[in-house]
């Protein structure tokens, strides 16, 4: 079913082996998240509005949760920099577009990630995504506020201080916490 709010579907021709793999992935009874942790390094930005995969640990540690690296890039390689207990299904090298970033988005409980063209793509699907805002974001995330009135289904998460990425996590390791029953 899609979302009231989406404007945005996923394309459903030649994406069922993603679909299935996603599927045969998932720990049984698991939440399923996406994650994405850098952007795009040519961004002006980028050096306040992508973080270190190591910055996900708060969340990365809950129990029941399989997570999907939607990362694409250099840094898609940032998993291998983390300790071996963390397990995180790569799907870098299964994404060849945004058509199966969508796909794969569609499949997800909720997809967790710093500002860059995957919250759009959540936010437009209608799907649940949070996204962690560096202190000094680009100005259409506005300021002071914890949701988009472009993307209802979006929930922000902020910096209260210039590259404090581990109160933000600890935050969003703090809710997901206490919504996984309302999630899943």
């Amino acid at each position: 079913m899609i979302n009231p709010v989406s404007y945005l579907q996923a394309p459903r021709i030649e994406r069922e082996e993603l679909i299935t793999f996603i599927e045969q992935t998932k720990i049984p009874e698991s939440l399923k998240v996406g994650i994405v942790w850098a952007g795009s390094s040519t961004h002006a930005n980028d050096h306040n509005r992508s973080c270190k995969i190591e910055d996900f640990l708060p969340v990365l540690q809950i129990p029941n949760i399989t997570f999907y690296s939607l990362q694409l890039g250099d840094r898609s390689e940032d998993i291998n920099e983390l300790p071996e207990n963390i397990n995180i299904v790569d799907l870098s090298d299964r994404l060849q577009d945004y058509g199966d970033t969508a796909v794969v988005v569609e499949k997800l409980d909720l997809t967790i990630c710093v500002d860059t063209s995957v919250a759009h793509l959540a936010g437009a699907l209608g799907k649940s995504i949070w996204v962690a805002l560096c202190y000094n974001p680009d100005w259409r995330w506005l300021l002071e506020r914890n949701d988009s009135p472009w993307y209802p289904t979006m929930k922000i998460f902020r910096q209260s201080q210039p590259q404090d990425w581990q109160s933000v996590f600890s935050q969003i390791a703090k809710e997901i916490t206490a919504q996984k029953s309302i999630i899943h």
